[in-house]
């Protein structure tokens, strides 16, 4: 259902929220999250395009968040960079499109009330499980 350049972005986004105020690298993410650095370099030119995200230059330079993460919604960054995900095409066949409006509906609104910050919780919630050893 989601798309890797959305995965990419989620993952991105993480990361930039995980330092605030501190930029981070294009490489270190990349890195980090097994993420190809060209393509998350695309994908950064969408979300900076959005205004998700903004760079610094210079040898501290890199990305960080446009604004804060309780500010950056889930549906934010899918517009951003897969703003087909919840389009709704039909062959003039009004009642199809009718249901599949009050289908993605719901996912929407659930999209719109989920901030970056909630994901990052849920992330690093996750990882301290995973990461357990006994």
């Amino acid at each position: 259902m989601w798309s890797q350049k959305t995965r990419y972005a989620l993952r991105a986004l993480i990361a930039f929220s995980s330092h605030p105020g501190v930029p981070v690298s294009v490489r270190e993410v990349a890195e980090n999250h097994g993420i190809p650095q060209k393509y998350l370099e695309a994908i950064l030119a969408d979300l900076r395009a959005d205004g998700l995200v903004r760079s610094t230059r210079g040898p501290r330079g890199g990305y960080l968040l446009g604004r804060s993460p309780e500010h950056i919604s889930m549906e934010d960054v899918l517009y951003a960079v897969d703003p087909e995900f919840l389009a709704v095409e039909s062959d003039d066949v009004a009642a199809e499109e009718q249901i599949l409006r009050e289908l993605s509906a719901p996912i929407l609104r659930r999209l719109g009330e989920t901030s970056i910050a909630d994901a990052a919780r849920l992330w690093h919630g996750r990882r301290q499980i995973l990461d357990y050893v006994i």
